[in-house]
């Protein structure tokens, strides 16, 4: 499950511990990951509301990225990104690599632009594919 515009202040932990136990309730092995799309509330992780958090989202890589000191403590497999206007295969490999450096488990890169760059699937998609397995050692 993916929890787009998910709140990021202290005072809704509550309701999303409530929301992920009922999804879990319904579909046990779901992976829950909310997307405040910035800094969230530690919390939000160290009381395992979520599984994951989109701790970035913008355009252009992680050259700006500045994350929470308790995030940098977190396994990869609790932190995500989604990164666009990444307009070349060689782009997207780089941004690969330093997503692994920075220690983010799960990503999302596109080439796509605009108001909406998440409305298609980047062209480069069967190589990003690629290079997420070739990164993380999947067979």
């Amino acid at each position: 499950f993916f929890l787009d515009e998910q709140h990021s202040g202290q005072e809704q932990v509550a309701y999303y511990a409530q929301l992920c136990r009922h999804i879990r309730k319904r579909l046990p092995k779901a992976i829950v990951i909310g997307n405040p799309g910035t800094t969230c509330e530690a919390k939000y992780l160290a009381e395992g509301v979520l599984d994951a958090a989109c701790l970035y989202e913008r355009n252009g890589g992680f050259d700006t990225a500045a994350w929470p000191d308790w995030a940098t403590k977190l396994s990869p497999e609790r932190q995500a990104a989604i990164v666009y206007q990444i307009e070349s295969n060689q782009a997207l490999a780089d941004h690969l690599r330093a997503a692994e450096k920075r220690g983010i488990g799960w990503v999302y890169f596109t080439d796509a632009v605009g108001a909406n760059p998440y409305d298609r699937l980047p062209t480069y998609w069967e190589a990003e594919v690629d290079g997420v397995a070739d990164v993380s050692d999947c067979p």
